[in-house]
C-alpha cells in the first residue's frame, strides 16, 4: 500500500505544522486525528496539500471525527490568521473549534494473569497489598500509587507483561448542576489568612461580586484548577454549595422573546439597500449598511438571507455580545425554521457540540453566534453578516487574539461572497473604506414607523450637587416609571465601588505599580484593584502620611447601593464584568425580559443593543466622565436594531445626569 505524506497541525505553541505519512488515501484537510508528539497523543488537524519530507515520519493515529470540522475557505482564513496575528497554526486550530467537546484521553493498565509458574523471576505481585487486583481488569495509576508502588514499579510491571497499559477516549460530560448559592463575609483574621493564598482569594472575590447562584461548572469552566481551592472556601465556611435543579441554562435559545410580528412590509431605503446586495450575489463585495436605530438593518439581513438560502448556500451572522444572541436568533428561527445554530462559549459542552455537528454535516446552514462563530464549518457560505461592527468586544483578548471582524472579511474573501457589516456608527476604518468606495455603503436614515426619536432630558450637576449620586429629577423619573410599573436602565461605564482613592491631605493617588493607573475600590471585598493587570491590594486605613482618604468617581457598585436605600422595595441588580462572571449575563437579562428586575445598574454590557420593550427608561450618569460614552449610545440603548424603545408610559425618553 502506497504511503502518503500528511501535513497536521498540532496544538503546540511551535510555529510550523508537522509531517506525519499514512497508508493509502489520507483524510480530507481539516479533519482532526490522533497524533504521537513527544512521548504525547494529541489531537491536531490535517492541514491542505501535500508537504515534502525526506526523514522519518510517525504514522497518523485515527480520525476523531467522521466529517472535517473546517471547510477549505476556513482552514485557508486560519493560514492567514496564523501569520498575520503571528500565532502558532496549531493553537490558531485548537482555538478555532469548540473546546467543551475535546475528546479526553484516559491512560490505565490492565492486569495479566502470566502463564503457570512463570514469574520471570518475580514474586506474584498480586499479592500484599496488590491482593484486591483482578487479572483482567482495567486500573489507573493511582490504584498502584496507594499500594506505595511508584511509576519506576509500574514501568517494571510493565516491561515484564504483568501490565498492559491502554488507553481510551471519552468525552467531557455535562453533569447534574451543583451551584454556590451563598459567599459569607470573613472575619478579620479569616480574611488576613485568605489573602495569603493569592489563586484563592482572588476566586473568593470573584465569587463575591458576581450575581449568586452559579454553577459550579460555570466556574470550572473559567478556571479548570479551581475545584481545590472551591473545596477549601466551602470547609472554611465562606461559600455554600447546594444541587439546584432551576439554575440551568435556557436549553431553547429561540424561547426568549415573544413571537415575531409577521414579515413587515419594506421601506424604500430597505428595498434599496437589499437590491445592492443581492445584486452582488457571488463574488467578494463588503457593504457598510449604516442606518440609525430601530431603522430596519435587522429586517434587511433577513431579506438578502432569504435569497442566499433559496440558492442552497449557508450564512455566518456574528454579533459582538453573547447575550444578544437570544433576542437575534429568535428572530432569525421565526423566519427560517429549523436553519439556525447558535454558538457561543456560554453553552453547555453538549449542546455547543451537537450545533457545530449540525452545521458541518449540512443539517443546519446558518450559524449565530459571538466571536467564535465566524470559524464555523457552514458549506457553501453565500453571506456573512457582522451586527455592530464598530464594537471592540469583536476583539479577543485572551489565547489567540484576533478581531472577529477583520477575520470576516478575510473567510468572506475566501469564501466568495458579500458581508455586510451593520452599524448605526461605524468605526472609522469602516467609514474610510466605505468613503474610498472600496467598500458598498447604504445609509438608512428613517425608522419604518413613525416613532420620533427618544427625548433627551440634561440634569446640571452644578446645580443639584456634583456629589449627589442620586439627583432630585433622577429620583422623581425613576419613581414615577416605578410607580407605574416600568423598568429602569441606569448606565455608569465605571466598574467597582470607587475609580479612585486619593489621599485629602498629601493627595497621593494610590496607583498600580505595574500599570500607573488609579486602583478602583471594590468595598465587598475592602479591596483596591488594577483592571488592567488584576493586581489587588488590601484596602489601607490611611495614607502613608497619616491622611485619610477620599474616595473619586463613583462606580457601579456605589451607585446600586445608592439606589438600594433610596428606594428599598425595589428589586435593583447590577450588571457588570464583575457581578456577571461565570456566565451569569444571559440569566441576569433573562430575569429583565421576565420584568423580574425593575432597575438594572450597569456599564457598557447593557449599551449593546438589548430588546427591552415597553415601559423602560435609561438614564446615563455622570456622562461627561465616561470614556466610553458617545452620543450614539443613546441610540443603543434606546432601541436596538428591531422596533422596541425604551418608551416609559408611551412617550420615548432618556434622562441624562
Amino acid at each position: 500500500m502506497t504511503r502518503r505524506l500528511v501535513s497536521v497541525g498540532v496544538p503546540v505553541p511551535l510555529h510550523q505544522a508537522f509531517t506525519y505519512h499514512c497508508d493509502g488515501t489520507p483524510p480530507p484537510p481539516g479533519t482532526r486525528v490522533f497524533v504521537r508528539f513527544g512521548g504525547r497523543r494529541l489531537i491536531g488537524v490535517v492541514l491542505p496539500g501535500t508537504p515534502t519530507f525526506d526523514g522519518v515520519t510517525a504514522p497518523l493515529g485515527e480520525l476523531v471525527d467522521p466529517v472535517p470540522v473546517f471547510t477549505p475557505p476556513v482552514l485557508r482564513s486560519l493560514a492567514w490568521a496564523a501569520g498575520y496575528y503571528h500565532h502558532p497554526i496549531g493553537e490558531v486550530l485548537r482555538a478555532a473549534h469548540p473546546q467543551l467537546d475535546e475528546i479526553r484521553t484516559r491512560r490505565r493498565f490492565r492486569a495479566i494473569l502470566p502463564p503457570q509458574n512463570d514469574y520471570t523471576g518475580w514474586i506474584d505481585p498480586w499479592t500484599g497489598p496488590l491482593g484486591h487486583i483482578r487479572p483482567g481488569n482495567l486500573y489507573d495509576k493511582k490504584t498502584f500509587h496507594r499500594a506505595g508502588k511508584n511509576d519506576a514499579w509500574i514501568q517494571k510491571a510493565c516491561s515484564a507483561g504483568w501490565l498492559v497499559a491502554e488507553e481510551d477516549e471519552r468525552n467531557r460530560r455535562v453533569g447534574a448542576v451543583v451551584a454556590i448559592t451563598a459567599v459569607e463575609e470573613p472575619a478579620v483574621e479569616a480574611l488576613e489568612s485568605l489573602r495569603r493564598r493569592p489563586v484563592r482569594f482572588h476566586l473568593y472575590c470573584q465569587l463575591a461580586e458576581t450575581a449568586l447562584p452559579v454553577p459550579v461548572s460555570d466556574v470550572l469552566r473559567e478556571h479548570p484548577n479551581a475545584q481545590p481551592h472551591l473545596a477549601a472556601l466551602r470547609k472554611e465556611n465562606l461559600i455554600r454549595m447546594e444541587k439546584v435543579t432551576t439554575l440551568a441554562a435556557p436549553t431553547d435559545p429561540f424561547a426568549q422573546l415573544p413571537e415575531c410580528a409577521p414579515e413587515p412590509v419594506l421601506t424604500t431605503q430597505q428595498q434599496e439597500a437589499v437590491a445592492l446586495v443581492q445584486g452582488h450575489a457571488t463574488g467578494f463585495h463588503p457593504f457598510l449598511l449604516e442606518g440609525v436605530t430601530g431603522s430596519g438593518k435587522t429586517e434587511v439581513y433577513l431579506q438578502v438571507l432569504r435569497g442566499v438560502l433559496e440558492r442552497g448556500r449557508g450564512a455566518v451572522i456574528i454579533v459582538p455580545e453573547i447575550a444578544l444572541t437570544p433576542q437575534l436568533a429568535s428572530r432569525f428561527e421565526a423566519r427560517f425554521p429549523g436553519q439556525v445554530s447558535v454558538l457561543h462559549s456560554a453553552q453547555p459542552a453538549t449542546t455547543r457540540a451537537r450545533e457545530w455537528r449540525a452545521l458541518a454535516s449540512g443539517q443546519k446552514r446558518i450559524a449565530l453566534g459571538a466571536r467564535s462563530a465566524v470559524f464555523a464549518p457552514v458549506r457553501d457560505v453565500g453571506l456573512i453578516v457582522v451586527d455592530e461592527e464598530h464594537d471592540a468586544s469583536f476583539k479577543q483578548e485572551e489565547g489567540f487574539l484576533y478581531n472577529a471582524r477583520d477575520f470576516a472579511l478575510v473567510r468572506a474573501r475566501e469564501e466568495g461572497c458579500p458581508i455586510v457589516l451593520g452599524s448605526a456608527t461605524p468605526s472609522m476604518e469602516a467609514r474610510t473604506l466605505a468613503g474610498s468606495g472600496r467598500w458598498g455603503h447604504f445609509r438608512l436614515t428613517h425608522r419604518p414607523v413613525a416613532r420620533p426619536m427618544p427625548a433627551v432630558q440634561c440634569v446640571d450637576l452644578r446645580v443639584f450637587g456634583s456629589r449627589d449620586l442620586i439627583t432630585a429629577p433622577l429620583a422623581v423619573a425613576l419613581e414615577e416609571n416605578l410607580a407605574a410599573g416600568g423598568q429602569s436602565i441606569v448606565f455608569l461605564n465605571r466598574r467597582g465601588f470607587s475609580g479612585r482613592l486619593q489621599c485629602a491631605a498629601c493627595g497621593t493617588v494610590e496607583e498600580c505599580p505595574h500599570c500607573a493607573v488609579s486602583l478602583t475600590l471594590h468595598q465587598v471585598q475592602k479591596s483596591l484593584v488594577c483592571h488592567y493587570c488584576g493586581l489587588r491590594k488590601p484596602l489601607p486605613a490611611r495614607c502613608t502620611c497619616g491622611g485619610g482618604f477620599v474616595q473619586a468617581r463613583e462606580g457601579v457598585e456605589q451607585v446600586t447601593g445608592a439606589l438600594q436605600e433610596r428606594f428599598p422595595t425595589a428589586r435593583i441588580a447590577r450588571l457588570d464584568r464583575d457581578s456577571t462572571r461565570f456566565a451569569g449575563l444571559v440569566r441576569l437579562l433573562d430575569r429583565m425580559r421576565a420584568g423580574e428586575i425593575d432597575i438594572l445598574v450597569g456599564t457598557q454590557m447593557i449599551v449593546k443593543g438589548h430588546d427591552f420593550y415597553e415601559g423602560v427608561r435609561a438614564v446615563v450618569i455622570d456622562k461627561d466622565q465616561s470614556p466610553k460614552w458617545k452620543p450614539a449610545t443613546l441610540a443603543e440603548m434606546s432601541a436596538g436594531d428591531v422596533d422596541c424603545y425604551f418608551a416609559p408610559l408611551g412617550a420615548d425618553e432618556l434622562t441624562f445626569d
